[in-house]
């Protein structure tokens, strides 16, 4: 009888582990992803160690729209990146004199910290956003860059990223609290 018991103990134990483990398997594959920001790429808007979550399921329900701070996998560096949305599938991107544009046009960037940009350079005489050719963005891939235009590697290094690289859109600081809030 006590066998019995201990037996029925452990197999309910079981049942929860597993739809434990089921539970946040569909939530982290489908819903959102935990994210530790590693470097300072996203400065000031994150910093290095924000820990948070990304949305999976926004990318999927709403896609992926300028100035969305998204999730990237980099598969040749084994490595997720947290960058922002800068550039759309078809549409021809170039930077000149830290300016951004697209299609020929400026583009607004409210989302970059003026005071920031200044002291990032110091005395330097250099661009916060240096100089790049235009590059017409292919079907389904994004132009993604740092806030953090100078110590940030993004699409003008790796090229624009295809959507399947990207993992998540938008993402919810927990940590550290004084931070907490949607980015």
């Amino acid at each position: 009888m006590r066998t019995r018991k201990i037996l029925n103990e452990l197999i309910s134990f079981l049942k929860v582990l597993i739809l434990s483990y089921i539970s946040i398997f569909l939530l982290t594959t489908f819903v959102l992803k935990p994210v530790i920001v590693t470097g300072t790429s996203m400065e000031p808007t994150l910093k290095d160690k924000d820990i948070g979550f990304s949305y999976i399921i926004t990318k999927n329900l709403f896609g992926v729209k300028r100035g969305a701070v998204v999730t990237v996998y980099v598969e040749a560096d084994d490595q997720y990146l947290v960058k922002r949305v800068i550039g759309l599938p078809g549409e021809t991107i170039y930077a000149k004199n830290s300016i951004i544009y697209i299609n020929d046009e400026p583009i607004v960037e409210n989302y970059l910290d003026k005071d920031f940009m200044k002291t990032s350079l110091g005395d330097s005489n250099r661009n916060f956003t240096d100089d790049f050719e235009k590059l017409k963005i292919p079907a389904d891939h994004y132009f993604l860059m740092g806030d953090n235009r100078p110590r940030s590697k993004d699409s003008r290094e790796y090229g624009p990223f295809n959507y399947d690289q990207i993992m998540s859109n938008s993402l919810l600081v927990i940590y550290p609290f004084e931070d907490f809030g949607m980015k």
